[in-house]
């Protein structure tokens, strides 16, 4: 009995396009080219401005008063002020300490300002440093106290000996005000017998307005409370000199 022979079946040739083969070539490409991407972007750095050293809020700054940083974060041009736009002359509006990114919220539009020094000999100022929010006093022997400054930044401190004073012990301050303030400094720096007295504020409550000057350049009648300790009497009422038509309590004519 003979046993019929199996069909012969026909071998393929290989093929060298193989689905396969393919899929695993578009694996490892793909890998790659992610690769690739994410160190790009790891080595990407953009060049933004930081301080170059502690900057007060209120205070004006200017490209000298900062610094190129390259970093490398995400929206970071559109957070932080980029390097190449060169800063106009700019206030900001919060402290910016040295070597901190100066984001663009922090700076504002710079309106017209006047640096004057203000001097406190002896102890009539605490230890003060720049950035901190003072508030300055005036009195003299005829009038009650009033102030002057009723919330200001400190720019720069001067140690007695640095200009200010001629000798003995004190401070002076450098703060930029407006024009009207700078002029209420100077009316009452030029009082009879002026004593000015400054103290630092704290917390976000705010200061004590200011009190009138007359244009003799004496504190008007009735002082804010608040006043340092030793200062003259705040009662104008108790005081002969607040109502004696010598200019003092009164606007002249």
């Amino acid at each position: 009995m003979s046993v019929p022979s199996p069909a012969p079946r026909r071998v393929r040739p290989p093929r060298w396009l193989d689905l396969r083969l393919i899929l695993g070539l578009a694996l490892v490409l793909g890998s790659v080219l992610v690769g690739v991407r994410v160190f790009t972007a790891a080595r990407h750095t953009e060049r933004v401005w930081a301080a170059a050293h502690d900057l007060a809020a209120g205070e004006t700054v200017t490209s000298a008063d900062l610094r190129v940083a390259e970093v490398s974060l995400p929206g970071s041009l559109s957070t932080y002020l980029p390097a190449s736009r060169v800063p106009d002359p700019a206030t900001v509006n919060r402290p910016v300490h040295a070597g901190e990114l100066v984001p663009r919220s922090a700076l504002g539009v710079s309106p017209a300002r006047t640096t004057i020094t203000i001097a406190f000999p002896g102890d009539n100022a605490p230890r003060i440093h720049t950035g901190d929010r003072i508030t300055v006093w005036v009195s003299n022997a005829k009038c009650p106290v009033a102030v002057v400054l009723p919330d200001v930044v400190v720019q720069q401190v001067q140690a007695a000996g640095s200009g200010a004073f001629s000798g003995g012990s004190g401070i002076a301050v450098v703060v930029r005000v407006e024009p009207t303030e700078a002029e209420r400094v100077v009316r009452a720096q030029a009082m009879d017998g002026a004593v000015l007295r400054a103290g630092v504020l704290t917390g976000t409550a705010p200061a004590t307005p200011a009190s009138g000057l007359t244009a003799s350049g004496v504190p008007s009648s009735g002082a804010p409370s608040g006043a340092p300790s030793g200062a003259a009497p705040t009662n104008a009422a108790a005081s002969p000199s607040a109502t004696s038509g010598d200019g003092c309590g009164a606007e002249s004519p």
